[in-house]
């Protein structure tokens, strides 16, 4: 005789506003309960659009039924998918995603989703990307200035520093005429920056190369 305890598919739907939501649910057979002793006696499902249709209407406003059930959750899974997938144009579906069994990637759609619920997802999402592009063109937070003296400090900590000793011998340093040749052939053609212009005028003023 066969466990009676299965995994199953679910379908919910809401009796004021005829909005529907497809789930599917396993736990249920380690908790030794079939589907019919744990919909809706012990489990809501883990929908966000559900919970906040129960917190307006409560839990008699909704319909339930258990579409599929098996042994192998994997098997509840995929026709979970599945009936998602092909309910996926109507406007009073729930679900926001499926997994497209064909290519094993979750498919982002807008079906279902009113006119007001797209401004209000839209106006969150820029909510959470206040602020400016940055210098390094990523558009983000600005940082606090807590923040940006850590980073600050930070940044000290991995500047690296040349010792007087080094300092000196880099003043003494002169390229020889190779050097200053395959120099200039790589600098050839190139816009000169503020600091290779001034290291042009300083050696031109100590009458050295112009390289």
């Amino acid at each position: 005789m066969q466990n009676k305890f299965q995994a199953y598919v679910y379908l919910l739907k809401n009796k004021i506003t005829n909005q529907f939501y497809i789930g599917s649910r396993a736990s249920n057979i380690r908790l030794n309960r079939t589907p019919e002793e744990d919909l809706w006696i012990y489990y809501f499902s883990s929908s966000k659009k559900v919970k906040e249709l129960i917190t307006m209407y409560g839990v008699n406003s909704f319909d339930i039924q258990i579409v599929f059930r098996h042994y192998s959750y994997n098997t509840c899974f995929w026709e979970e998918q599945r009936l998602i997938k092909e309910s996926k144009s109507d406007s009073l579906r729930l679900n926001k995603t499926y997994v497209d069994q064909d290519t094993n990637t979750r498919i982002l759609t807008s079906h279902g989703e009113s006119a007001e619920a797209k401004k209000a997802r839209i106006k969150k999402m820029q909510a959470t990307k206040k602020g400016k592009f940055n210098s390094n063109g990523h558009l983000g937070l600005t940082h606090s200035t807590e923040t940006k003296q850590k980073m600050s400090e930070s940044q000290k900590k991995l500047n690296y520093r040349h010792s007087d000793e080094t300092k000196q011998k880099m003043k003494e340093h002169t390229r020889t005429p190779e050097h200053a040749a395959k120099l200039g052939a790589s600098l050839k053609g190139k816009p000169w920056s503020d600091a290779r212009r001034k290291s042009y005028l300083k050696r031109k003023q100590n009458g050295k190369s112009s390289i």
